[in-house]
């Protein structure tokens, strides 16, 4: 077998389990959530749990909808079957999108329900005006990390990098 190596010297994303060549320094945590047109009648089923900024929705409630979900090489695809598995929802129809954006305005305009992460609505335009609900594990959060290389030392300027991002996080 070919042993593996890894030339990364430093990433910033999502992951949901780390790799032992990899060290991470968590960013923040983020959290899944879904898009729904403010006439569907289950906005009115969401219920506010403490600690969460937006009302937690079963999806079982919009298991018979159309769901507008990432390519499966995406990141955030991951999550998405990861909450649909945790509400016991099998899709029998979606739509099979690149575009996080495009999915949340198809989802605005009533054709479905879609997914995106809390940290991608804090900069989307006009995102106060969307009907968006926490879903999934409510125990699970997403981990943002820096993400770097163990086999190679952290020379100082991926160091300070890591730190810049973080004191920038906490200020945002």
């Amino acid at each position: 077998m070919r042993e593996r190596r890894y030339w990364l010297d430093l990433l910033f994303g999502h992951h949901d389990i780390e790799k032992p060549h990899f060290q991470y320094t968590p960013i923040y945590q983020d959290r899944l959530l879904a898009i729904l047109s403010g006439e569907h009648p289950a906005c009115q089923k969401a219920v506010p749990v403490e600690g969460f900024l937006y009302p937690w929705l079963d999806l079982k409630e919009v298991k018979e909808e159309c769901f507008i979900l990432q390519h499966s090489n995406q990141s955030i695809r991951k999550f998405e079957e990861d909450a649909l598995l945790f509400a016991d929802v099998s899709p029998k129809i979606s739509y099979k999108i690149s575009s996080i954006d495009a999915g949340i305005r198809m989802a605005d305009a009533g054709y479905g329900v879609a997914f995106t992460l809390q940290s991608y609505l804090q900069e989307y335009p006009n995102a106060e005006k969307l009907h968006v609900f926490s879903v999934g594990d409510q125990n699970l959060t997403i981990p943002f990390s820096a993400i770097r290389n163990c086999e190679k030392p952290a020379a100082t300027e991926l160091q300070k990098w890591i730190a810049l991002t973080e004191e920038f996080i906490r200020k945002y």
